[in-house]
C-alpha cells in the first residue's frame, strides 16, 4: 500500500535535490550535495549567509507544495525577493541603478541586457497587464513571464532565478497548484550560448515564440528526468513499506 503521504514526502527529497542544483549554478553559489540533502531533510545547521539564495528557493518550493499559490502581482516578487535575502526586511525593492557594463552589449544590434532602473516599474507594471491581456495558452504566459523578468532584471540580485520562480508561481494561480513545486523550470535561464542566442533572437525579431519554443523544449527533457525520479520513488517507499511489514 502507497500512501499519498509518504509518496509526497519521499518524491519531495528527491525531485527537489534537482531543482536546488540549477539555484547554485544562477546564484554562484558552491554549495556540496551533501549541505543540499541536510537542508532537504531539516538537518541544516550551517547559519551559512551565503546559503540564504538556496534556502530561500527551498522555502519557495515548499509554499507551492502546501497549496499556497501567490497572486501574480507585485507582492509575490517583494515576497521572493525577501525569501532569497535570507528573510531580511527590505530596504528597498526595485533596482535603483543601472549597471554599465550589461546595460547593453551592442549598439548596432540593440542586444539591451537589463532596462533602465526609472523604467523598471512601469515596464514590471506592463507585464501583469499583458499576462492577463494575451490570448495565448498559459505555459506561453508562464515563459512569457520567465523572459521579461530575466530581461528587465528588475532587482540588484537573483533576478534569474526570480524569473524561473516566478513562472512556477503564475502556473500556480492558474490552477495547478502544488505540482508546480516540482515543476523542473529551474534551468530556464542557465548560462550558457544558446540562452543567450535565443534571448537575443527574442529582440532581434521582437517574437517571444523563440523563448516559448525553448522553455517547452527544456522542460520535456527535464519532465522525463522527473518521470524517472518519480518511478525511483516509488520503488523506494515500497521497498521501506515491505521492509516494514516483514
Amino acid at each position: 500500500f502507497l500512501s499519498e503521504a509518504g509518496f509526497l514526502a519521499a518524491f519531495r527529497k528527491e525531485s527537489f535535490l534537482p531543482l536546488l542544483k540549477p539555484s547554485c549554478l544562477l546564484e554562484g553559489k558552491d554549495v556540496p550535495e551533501l549541505t543540499l540533502k541536510a537542508m532537504l531533510t531539516g538537518m541544516y545547521r550551517e547559519n551559512d549567509p551565503e546559503h540564504a539564495p538556496i534556502l530561500g528557493h527551498l522555502a519557495f518550493l515548499d509554499s507551492l507544495l502546501d497549496g499556497r499559490a501567490p497572486a501574480f502581482e507585485e507582492s509575490l516578487f517583494a515576497s521572493l525577493l525577501g525569501k532569497l535575502n535570507g528573510n531580511v526586511e527590505l530596504v528597498s525593492f526595485y533596482r535603483e541603478k543601472n549597471s554599465r557594463s550589461r546595460f547593453m552589449t551592442n549598439t548596432a544590434s540593440e542586444i539591451v541586457e537589463e532596462c533602465p532602473w526609472r523604467l523598471i516599474e512601469s515596464k514590471m507594471n506592463d507585464l501583469f497587464a499583458s499576462v492577463e491581456r494575451e490570448n495565448i495558452p498559459v505555459i506561453a504566459k508562464a515563459f512569457l513571464v520567465a523572459y521579461f523578468v530575466a530581461y528587465l532584471k528588475p532587482f540588484d540580485s537573483h533576478n534569474d532565478l526570480i524569473a524561473s520562480l516566478a513562472a512556477k508561481a503564475y502556473l500556480a494561480n492558474q490552477g495547478y497548484g502544488k505540482a508546480m513545486a516540482f515543476l523542473p523550470l529551474e534551468n530556464l535561464m542557465r548560462k550558457s550560448a544558446k540562452t543567450k542566442d535565443i534571448c537575443d533572437s527574442v529582440q532581434l525579431y521582437s517574437d517571444i515564440t523563440y523563448f516559448v519554443c525553448y522553455g517547452i523544449e527544456q522542460m520535456t527533457l527535464a519532465l522525463s528526468s522527473l518521470l524517472d525520479v518519480a518511478t525511483r520513488t516509488v520503488r523506494l517507499v515500497l521497498d521501506e513499506e515491505r521492509n516494514r511489514l516483514t
